[in-house]
């Protein structure tokens, strides 16, 4: 393997290995909020929302999902309501923001864009242009 073979083998593990630093919870709470977004009307049923969670990577047990929506309603990213013993959740702006990146809450990971990558590669004293990156990236893909 030669030089350049080897640097873009170190890269990629870096890219790998800050797309799952964040503890999981965090990551599954992130993805919750990010199907809630996803959704027509910003709502759905805890059961909704495990169906689409594997989308994002994720197969947790519906009780898993039940406790995320609580834990969000808390904070008040979700407004989580129960039907017949159903649970349900209403994504709130708050949570929209989260989602999509444009506002940080602690207890969910940050989204996963391109400048927070590249923001956390250069932490690890990796410095890429965009351009490099997203061949990284779609490598990684």
């Amino acid at each position: 393997m030669n030089f350049e073979d080897r640097l873009n083998s170190h890269i990629r593990l870096a890219i790998l290995l800050s797309l799952i630093e964040e503890p999981a919870e965090e990551r599954l709470r992130h993805a919750v909020l990010r199907v809630l977004a996803r959704i027509p009307g910003r709502s759905a049923t805890a059961s909704m929302i495990a169906e689409f969670l594997p989308d994002y990577g994720w197969q947790p047990a519906r009780d898993e999902v039940t406790a995320v929506i609580s834990w969000l309603d808390r904070s008040r990213l979700v407004k989580a309501a129960e039907d017949e013993g159903l649970l349900g959740a209403m994504l709130l702006d708050l949570g929209g923001d989260v989602a999509a990146g444009r506002a940080t809450v602690p207890g969910v990971a940050p989204a996963p864009t391109m400048g927070w990558l590249q923001a956390n590669l250069e932490a690890k004293s990796i410095r890429l242009g965009a351009h490099d990156l997203v061949g990284h990236v779609d490598w990684c893909r």
